[in-house]
């Protein structure tokens, strides 16, 4: 029988790690089942050696104690991806503080794991990075990321699902926007479903007279006409259907599959477009919805390392199911320019293993006074950078070529 199937095994440098971590990680390689095999390739126990040993010997991944008190941690996980970019940083600590975790995570610190350690959870995780290791060393090597083509897709999505991997991105009211500068730039028929608790229909100020939640269990009554009631039309000639329009009674249950299934099917033989605002997925279980989806958006931001680990994880659920590179778009959402306490582009791209495909900018009046007021900035600031981004995206989605913002002039005396 051939071997030619045998994947390498995952290659670990332990960095000034403590006598009782390092027989975690060995008994780690010693697990029986292992879907790789994990292999230790030195100890480091002074920064020097451990510089030394990554370029001697080339790991997937290292790991460094963060609580040596001799050890600046931080500058030493830099120096390492500064020389050595395709390996993985593990930091292990007595603490999780959000402060300690941030630091990391900017510093381009791949993982944080936290004592007491596990042997079955390390190698669970060990074997999880060396998968992002090598997809990076892969792009590096054969595929490089390369950007969307300005113009954008020839083809259009007809079904649109934007998901986060946790709540307050900003998700729904980019779904609002888009589905109205999808309607306005395309000219044809957009719906829009929220599946969480209703907020589209707020962010509108409209209310659909039917919830989602009284569709009929007897699939075959649903047709074109019997979800008219269920619609709110909003002035832009958005159409709304509303999971709930009422949380006075508390959170709704989620529709089954079945039933979102056939809204779709449905809402096909009206609408050019079907929107899905999909509730924040956190577990793998909420990842059915996203078949019925011709491209999923998956949103976040670049100021929350919290955020983006999360959402690495969603990429890395939905690469098990989906390919990727085909059905998943990154944009970020409330981006700054010049803000160095931003994730940088780059270490975003990095983390997510997919290139950023759109950037919406920071307008925080701009946004607060739309969500108070009920009226999508698409409407009421057309022309402001938030807008034409969201526009562009709407524009790309439908294979339309995009517009180039215009520059702010300056006149010095």
């Amino acid at each position: 029988m051939s071997n030619s199937h045998v994947r390498p095994p995952v290659t670990v440098l332990l960095g000034l790690v403590r006598r009782e971590d390092q027989s975690i990680f060995k008994a780690a390689t010693r697990l029986p089942n292992l879907e790789r095999q994990l292999r230790i390739v030195g100890l480091a126990t002074t920064a020097t050696a451990l510089l030394d040993l990554a370029s001697i010997k080339a790991p997937d991944i290292i790991v460094i104690d963060a609580d040596v008190p001799e050890l600046n941690a931080i500058a030493i996980a830099r120096e390492l991806i500064d020389r050595h970019s395709d390996a993985a940083i593990i930091f292990v600590s007595d603490e999780e503080s959000p402060d300690k975790v941030d630091e990391a995570m900017r510093a381009g610190v791949e993982e944080y794991f936290v004592r007491p350690l596990d042997a079955e959870l390390v190698a669970k995780h060990l074997i999880e990075i060396a998968e992002v290791v090598e997809r990076r060393r892969a792009k590096k090597e054969h595929v490089t990321v390369q950007p969307i083509e300005e113009e954008g897709y020839p083809q259009k999505y007809r079904v649109i699902a934007l998901t986060a991997a946790k709540g307050g991105v900003g998700k729904s009211t980019i779904a609002v926007n888009l589905s109205i500068a999808l309607a306005q730039e395309t000219k044809v028929k957009v719906a829009l479903l929220d599946l969480h608790i209703g907020d589209c229909a707020v962010l509108l100020n409209v209310n659909p007279r039917l919830s989602l939640q009284r569709l009929p269990e007897q699939l075959s009554e649903i047709d074109t006409t019997f979800l008219r009631p269920y619609a709110a039309t909003h002035e832009s000639g958005v159409s709304v259907f509303a999971s709930a329009t009422n949380v006075s009674d508390g959170l709704p249950e989620p529709l089954s599959f079945e039933k979102i299934q056939k809204l779709v099917e449905v809402l096909k033989e009206e609408y050019d477009y079907i929107v899905l605002d999909a509730p924040a997925v956190t577990y793998s279980t909420d990842l059915s919805l996203f078949a019925l989806a011709d491209i999923i958006v998956v949103i976040t931001v670049p100021w929350d390392v919290l955020s983006l680990r999360v959402t690495a994880a969603l990429i890395e659920a939905l690469r098990k199911i989906y390919n990727v590179n085909e059905k998943v778009r990154i944009v970020v959402n409330r981006a700054q320019q010049k803000v160095t306490t931003e994730v940088p582009d780059s270490k975003i791209e990095e983390r997510l293993g997919m290139p950023i495909w759109e950037k919406i900018p920071n307008a925080t009046s701009i946004i607060i006074n739309s969500i108070n007021s009920g009226i999508p900035f698409v409407i009421s600031h057309p022309n402001s950078e938030v807008s034409i981004a969201v526009k562009n995206l709407a524009r790309r989605l439908a294979g339309l070529p995009i517009q180039v913002q215009k520059q702010k002039r300056f006149l010095f005396f």
